[in-house]
This record gives C-alpha cells, structure tokens and sequence, in this order.
C-alpha cells in the first residue's frame, strides 16, 4: 500500500510542503510532521508516534516533531500499541496542545558483596 492510499484510507488531506512519507523497519508506512499537524489531522483521537525532534528542560521531555506511525481507532488497538510501543516510540492523545512528559531517571543499583 502507498503512502496515498494510506492517507485516503484515514480520509486524511496531507499537509503540504513540510510533512514527508518513508517507511520505517517494519515497512510500515508512517508521516513525519509537527505535532500541531497530527493535532489537526486526527482530533480527539490516541495516536502511535515516534520521537524525532525533542527537547530536555527542569527534567521534562518536550517533543516538537513526531513520525506519525498511525492513528489508534479503538482501545483494543490502543493497548496492542502500547505493547509493541519501546524506545522513542509512545501513545499520545491529541487533545494534548503540547507533547511534555517527565524525565524518569531510574536509579544504578549497586550489589553489596557479603
């Protein structure tokens, strides 16, 4: 399937100029946009992204560019997303105007030798 059917199959008007299709390892195909355009494109809605372009500050992520991997239609597809879901890849809901999550640092644990 192209990236032109997948966006007519989500009846979504891609934007123009500044979004671009590839596929990722999975060869699914997935959008590269600012989270402002996934906001417009799927309202009200979770989504599956990838983190491109973030930034760290006073120990919060704020993630500025996202690859739209695809939108989740029903919690039964949200929760399989959130399983396969590692590395820069997480669930976001769009009714979010910014995408801020907080920095978890976990902890070195040191074994005592008795």
């Amino acid at each position: 399937m192209i990236a032109e059917d997948i966006a007519r199959s989500y009846n979504v008007h891609l934007p123009a100029g500044n979004s671009k299709w590839y596929n990722d390892k999975k060869l699914r195909t997935v959008i590269q946009m600012l989270w402002s355009e996934v906001r417009r494109i799927f309202p009200d809605q979770f989504v599956l992204v990838e983190d491109l372009k973030s930034r760290i500050e006073d120990g919060k992520l704020f993630v500025e560019e996202v690859s739209l991997i695809r939108p989740l239609r029903d919690s039964k597809e949200t929760l399989d997303a959130l399983k396969e879901s590692k590395g820069k890849r997480f669930i976001y809901h769009t009714s979010n105007e910014n995408i801020i999550m907080n920095v978890v640092v976990k902890p070195m644990v040191r074994a005592v030798k008795p």
